[in-house]
């Protein structure tokens, strides 16, 4: 196929969160969107991963932010050498969330998958996702997810796919076999849902809304989405062992999110989420306290930088938040008491 057959341009405003039009053609189970930008240097091991799945039915719908390297050439090998994978090319957007819901709007499958141009997949990511759908019976539960390891450029693990927070809300979920229920308030303590490693139920996107497009929301948007997700009164069934493997490295997005104005937003999007009674479950307000305390030094921390007295100041007040908190959730990750 030549590539400009598939190019598609969009002049839409990215200021207003929209819903976008969905497909509502089913064809088959599992629809992955991958935006890519400029992703030459890990994409083949990426695809390759997908590839590897040992669950077969599915689509992959590349999102390019008009690359400049050979990211477009990479994609289309592959899309000429497997009919599963299909490109799409857009203008430069700058915002992977737009691209992702330009991808979910084209999808054809019963469940989203998201995957990012550099992460990896465990082979049977898919499989136990998908069986765990199925199989739930349940109508509130639209989102399964796992723990995810961290690796470095190289592909070497470097972290497990475990921290503290992680531990807590494991310890103290609804065992299903095979995956647990998270009590919503354990994302309230901290995101250690990864983006690689979701799989959603599409018709969730109508019923809730797509990822929030303005660019305040860039590098957060998927934290906004299961708080927002998490507020309509549905849950998330974590399978406990790592399906997915996010990679740092010099050039992540995720490194970017810590402004200020960024911080801001978290802060007041779990405010927001809290008012929900999804939220009240397992609620200690000592824990969601030190949260919210940690968030405003981590603000000040970020809007006061080139103040050496004040950053003085905010530093040793930081860090004695930063403790608190984590000393409460060390003590109530070994306590049955709740």
């Amino acid at each position: 196929m030549n590539l400009d057959e598939n190019l598609i341009y969009s002049n839409q405003n990215l200021n207003t969160f929209k819903s976008p039009t969905m497909n509502l053609t089913i064809e088959m189970t599992v629809s992955i969107i991958m935006p890519t930008y400029n992703g030459q240097r890990f994409l083949r091991e990426t695809l390759d991963s997908i590839l590897r799945q040992t669950y077969r039915d599915w689509e992959l719908i590349v999102c390019d932010d008009k690359s400049t390297d050979n990211t477009v050439e990479i994609v289309q090998e592959y899309a000429n050498n497997h009919e599963q994978i299909h490109l799409h090319r857009f203008e430069h957007y700058g915002n992977p969330a737009v691209l992702r819901n330009k991808g979910i709007e084209l999808a054809k499958g019963k469940y989203i998958a998201l995957c990012d141009q550099d992460d990896l997949w465990a082979e049977n990511k898919l499989e136990l996702q998908v069986s765990i759908m199925k199989d739930t019976g349940k109508s509130n539960i639209k989102f399964v997810s796992g723990a995810s390891s961290i690796i470095n450029s190289e592909g070497t693990v470097i972290q497990g796919g475990k921290n503290t927070v992680f531990d807590l809300a494991v310890k103290k979920a609804q065992d299903l076999g095979g995956c647990v229920i998270i009590p919503p308030m354990y994302l309230i303590l901290g995101n250690f849902i990864m983006n690689s490693s979701v799989l959603i139920s599409r018709d969730i996107y109508n019923t809730i809304g797509f990822y929030k497009e303005d660019q305040s929301y860039r590098g957060i948007e998927d934290y906004e989405f299961i708080l927002r997700y998490l507020s309509s009164g549905y849950k998330i069934c974590f399978i406990k062992e790592p399906i997915a493997y996010w990679r740092q490295h010099e050039s992540n997005l995720t490194k970017d999110v810590q402004s200020s104005q960024r911080l801001e937003i978290i802060l007041s999007e779990i405010l927001e989420a809290l008012k929900s009674d999804s939220f009240k479950e397992h609620q200690k307000w000592l824990l969601i306290q030190q949260r919210i305390s940690y968030l405003q030094m981590e603000i000040a921390r970020s809007r006061y930088s080139e103040s050496p007295s004040q950053t003085r100041k905010i530093m040793k007040f930081y860090k004695k938040q930063r403790f608190r908190f984590y000393k409460l959730l060390g003590k109530l990750s070994k306590t049955a008491i709740y």
